[in-house]
């Protein structure tokens, strides 16, 4: 499972923005995301609530919001073939 950084992104601490992370390029024809979850380290907080990490056939959406140091968010994926897939953001403070 390649678990790269995709993307760096910079945030203040009293931001709480969404990312969203597109997999079309990954399925395969007719494949489609059936389950999702992201994780942080330390640092940053994954939204909950009205702000809880979201999923469509093709993208995932999470919220971070109190970013106090760099922290890397993991975002994970299982197919509906059962392929797992694994992609890192690293968030900044700015």
């Amino acid at each position: 499972m390649a678990t790269s950084i995709v993307a760096t992104f910079a945030q203040t601490a009293n931001e709480r923005l969404d990312y969203v992370l597109d997999w079309i390029a990954q399925l395969a024809t007719g494949e489609t995301i059936a389950a999702a979850s992201v994780t942080s380290s330390v640092g940053a907080v994954i939204g909950s609530g009205p702000y809880a990490t979201t999923y469509t056939a093709t993208s995932v959406t999470f919220w971070v919001q109190s970013v106090t140091a760099q922290a890397v968010v993991t975002v994970q994926i299982t197919t509906s073939s059962g392929r797992l897939f694994e992609r890192r953001i690293q968030i900044t403070t700015a």
